[in-house]
């Protein structure tokens, strides 16, 4: 059976973003804060955040699992209009120094989740020939 395989990466600058956007939707997600550095971990993301207190400046390091990274870097693609399929499965991992959302497409799950009427208008069937 043919499939799709589709990896979009992030790097940290992209990531940055990507946690602010969802922190502002979620204010529970992370602490406010100035976020100060993010690192990709092979097994999750390391966040550090800038506390500041009067006179007083605090580093927290937060570790943000994969499983929630895929949340945040859907609203993120979502966002910024990169397109996205709803079905297959979708997972994040770590690539070097860079974080990778895979999304795996087959031939089952694209069937399923297409009217036929799309299929049709797709591969051009019933489309005009202008000569």
């Amino acid at each position: 059976m043919p499939h799709e395989l589709r990896k979009i990466f992030f790097n940290a600058v992209d990531l940055t973003h990507a946690l602010e956007s969802y922190r502002d939707g979620k204010p529970l997600f992370l602490p406010q804060g100035k976020l100060y550095h993010v690192s990709v971990k092979p097994d999750h993301l390391l966040v550090r955040i800038e506390l500041k207190y009067l006179d007083n400046t605090h580093l927290l390091d937060y570790q943000v699992d994969y499983d929630k990274l895929l949340d945040v870097v859907i609203a993120y693609c979502v966002e910024h209009r990169i397109p996205l399929p709803s079905a297959g499965s979708k997972r994040v991992f770590c690539e070097g120094e860079e974080l990778v959302m895979e999304v795996v497409l087959s031939d089952e799950a694209v069937s399923a989740g297409a009217a036929k009427s799309e299929w049709a208008r797709l591969r051009g069937v019933g489309a005009v020939n202008i000569n």
